[in-house]
C-alpha cells in the first residue's frame, strides 16, 4: 500500500505542475494544502520535507515553501499519471460507474486517471501514454493493440476479455467456470431444452459463454437448437425476449446473461414465475434482488478494476516481473463443486 505522505506529496505535484508554478514560485501554505489534498497537517508536513529532501522545493522559515527545481518536476510528474483506453468498446456509456471508481481508486493512491477511446493505435495514443506511468486496457483489444503497447515499453495491464491469444498481464472473469456451474445444475435438475438469452454477439465474454454452452449441452449429449438461442441487440432484448415467448418454441429452463440489461431479468423473472420453468443467469455484478428457488446465479462479487489497479502499480513498481492472467472466480447461490 502506497504510505500516505507519498500520496499527499504526488498530489502536491500536480497542483504545482497544473498552476505552472516556475523556479522561485511560492507554493500554498500548508492548511492551503491540506484542504486542496484532502490529508491531514502532519501528512503534508511529511510530503513537504520529502521534496525537499529530493530538492524539488526550499522551505524557509518564516517565509514559506517555494519550487526550487522546475525542469526536474515534469519528469517525477510522470508518475502521478494512469491511463484507461477503452478500444472499440461495444457500448462505452456503460463504463461511466466503472470510470468513477477507476477515478475515485487512483485519486485515493495519489495518481491522476486519463480515459482514451480508441479503435487502433495513433497520435493521441502515443501522446497520452508517454506521459503515464502506466496503462490499464479493455475491449476489443486484437495483437495489434498487444504488439503497439508492447513497443511503448510502459507496464500495461488488460481488464476483461480480448483477442489476442499473446501471453500478457490480465484480470478476467472466469465465464466458462460461470456458465458451467449454472448450466450444469440446470441439467441435473432435468433440464434438457434450455434457451440461452445471451448478450451482443460481438461482445467477447458473449462468445465465451456462447462457446461453452455450446460445449456443455455437447458433454450432455443433448442437441443445440438454434431456435433456442437469442442474441441481444441494443433496444431490442425486451421485444425478442417477449417474441421468443409467444413464438410457441418448446423449452423447459431458461440461462441469461444479464449483463448491463436489469430489466430483461425483471421480465424473465415474471415469465418464469407463469410458465413454471428454471432460470440461470450468469452476472458480471452482484444481482440486488429478490431470487426464488428455482433461480440459479453465478456473479463475481470482487471487483476488477481495484484488482487491475493493484496488478499495475505492482508491475510499475517492479514487485511483480512475470506476466501473469487472474481470473476471478464466480459466486453461486447454490452448492457446487467445480474446479
Amino acid at each position: 500500500m502506497i504510505p500516505k505522505y507519498d500520496m499527499a506529496r504526488h498530489r502536491i505535484l500536480t497542483i504545482i505542475a497544473e498552476n505552472n508554478y516556475g523556479i522561485g514560485t511560492k507554493l500554498p501554505d500548508e492548511n492551503v494544502l491540506s484542504l486542496k489534498t484532502g490529508f491531514s497537517g502532519i501528512t503534508v508536513r511529511r510530503a513537504m520535507k520529502e521534496l525537499e529532501n529530493s530538492g524539488i522545493i526550499s522551505r524557509i522559515r518564516g517565509r514559506g515553501s517555494f519550487v526550487k527545481q522546475r525542469l526536474e518536476l515534469e519528469h517525477d510528474i510522470k508518475k502521478d499519471n494512469l491511463l484507461f483506453i477503452q478500444v472499440n468498446s461495444v457500448n462505452p456509456e456503460a463504463n461511466n460507474y466503472a470510470l468513477f471508481e477507476m477515478w475515485n481508486i487512483c485519486r485515493m493512491k495519489g495518481y491522476k486517471l486519463s480515459v482514451l477511446n480508441a479503435i487502433t493505435p495513433g497520435t493521441e495514443s502515443t501522446s497520452l501514454i508517454s506521459n503515464s506511468s502506466g496503462v490499464i486496457v479493455t475491449g476489443r483489444i486484437t495483437d495489434e493493440w498487444i504488439v503497439y503497447l508492447d513497443s511503448t515499453a510502459i507496464p500495461y495491464v488488460v481488464m476483461g476479455e480480448y483477442q489476442s491469444k499473446r501471453e500478457i498481464d490480465s484480470m478476467r472473469y472466469d465465464w466458462k467456470l460461470a456458465i458451467r456451474g449454472v448450466l450444469m445444475e440446470m441439467i441435473d435438475k432435468g433440464c434438457r431444452k434450455i434457451a440461452f438469452f445471451n448478450g451482443a454477439e460481438r461482445y467477447l465474454p458473449s462468445q465465451c459463454l456462447y462457446e461453452e454452452y455450446c460445449n456443455i449441452l455437447s458433454e450432455n449429449e443433448i442437441t443445440l437448437d438454434d431456435r433456442l438461442v437469442l442474441w441481444n441487440a441494443t433496444g431490442e432484448y425486451r421485444d425478442k425476449i417477449a417474441d421468443f415467448f409467444n413464438s410457441g418454441t418448446d423449452f423447459d429452463g431458461i440461462l441469461m446473461e444479464w449483463g448491463n440489461y436489469p430489466f430483461a431479468l425483471t421480465l424473465l423473472l415474471r415469465n418464469i414465475a407463469w410458465h413454471n420453468i428454471m432460470l440461470g443467469v450468469v452476472c458480471n455484478k452482484k444481482i440486488n434482488m429478490k431470487i426464488e428457488d428455482n433461480v440459479f446465479t453465478a456473479c463475481f462479487d470482487d471487483n476488477p478494476i481495484s484488482k487491475c489497479i493493484e496488478m499495475l502499480l505492482k508491475k510499475i513498481s517492479g514487485e511483480m516481473a512475470e506476466k501473469r492472467t487472474y481470473y476471478q472466480k464466480p459466486v453461486f447461490n447454490f452448492k457446487r463443486n467445480l474446479k
